[in-house]
């Protein structure tokens, strides 16, 4: 009987890993002003589908939805109310707008130096909507030059990131505000990036990071809280996943801003 039991709970278990799911995401950004990205989020096969409720107004617009595989580092941004898309390398947006600057290396320069990361497994988190969670700590440093027009401005730029994480979902339900390693183009902060996040295990619940930027003993602080809230399971039909037929392909944003630099 114990053995059959056990055979049971495990094929639940499997049966749960490779189900679906649906949640609702709200990452909340606290600054000199308050910024709230929200939406709903629905994963399954390796494919991510954010309808966004509150976006950033740029990139994201209020109404659009946002495709991801975990097959790759792209995502397609549908506006449905105009019927259009386009393709976005999340991960190089810091990192193309570096390169860009580059023509006016004699004008503008961004140099970083002495990075510093830290991982710590902090133990159990507790549970955060019935999955158990285990807690990780980074620490993250490095010193910033920027130099513009001949005149140099020095920062320095501590991180500081608590992850509140569960083994009882598949790290692929995470969407790509949860999971993207956004490069900057500037080698030594790259590097620092990809170290803390190839460390962290699991799918990410909750997420809280706190940014300090001080420049000239004047200090700038950002704290940035996700979470994800309202899991279910739920099979979702491949269509979800797709562009819908009659939508007009565009420039991104960013590639749009970029050709008028030029």
């Amino acid at each position: 009987m114990k053995r059959i039991c056990a055979v049971v709970i495990a094929l639940a278990f499997v049966s749960e890993a490779r189900a679906g799911i649906v949640y609702r995401f709200e990452s909340v950004t606290e600054t000199l002003t308050s910024h709230t990205f929200s939406g709903t989020v629905k994963a399954d096969q390796g494919n991510v589908r954010i309808d966004v409720a509150s976006g950033d107004g740029l990139l994201f617009g209020d109404g659009s939805v946002v495709l991801s595989s975990t097959s790759g580092r792209m995502v397609t941004v549908l506006d449905p109310s105009k019927k259009t898309y386009y393709d976005l390398d999340v991960e190089n947006l810091l990192g193309r707008a570096v390169g860009a600057l580059s023509q006016f290396r004699e004008l503008v320069k961004v140099e970083a130096k002495n990075p510093r990361v830290a991982v710590r497994d902090a133990g159990h988190g507790g549970r955060i909507e019935s999955y158990p969670t285990r807690r990780s700590h980074v620490v993250s440093s490095f010193d910033l030059v920027m130099k513009m027009f001949g005149e140099k401005t020095p920062a320095h730029v501590d991180i500081n990131t608590d992850v509140w994480s569960t083994d009882r979902l598949p790290t692929e339900f995470a969407n790509v505000m949860q999971t993207s390693r956004l490069r900057t183009g500037i080698d030594v902060v790259d590097k620092l990036i990809e170290s803390q996040t190839s460390s962290l295990r699991g799918f990410p619940l909750k997420q809280v990071t706190t940014t300090r930027v001080t420049t000239r003993g004047s200090t700038t602080t950002s704290t940035t809280t996700s979470r994800v809230t309202a899991i279910r399971q739920a099979t979702v039909a491949a269509s979800e996943f797709a562009v819908p037929q009659g939508y007009r392909k565009v420039d991104n944003p960013v590639d749009s801003l970029l050709n008028l630099t030029r």
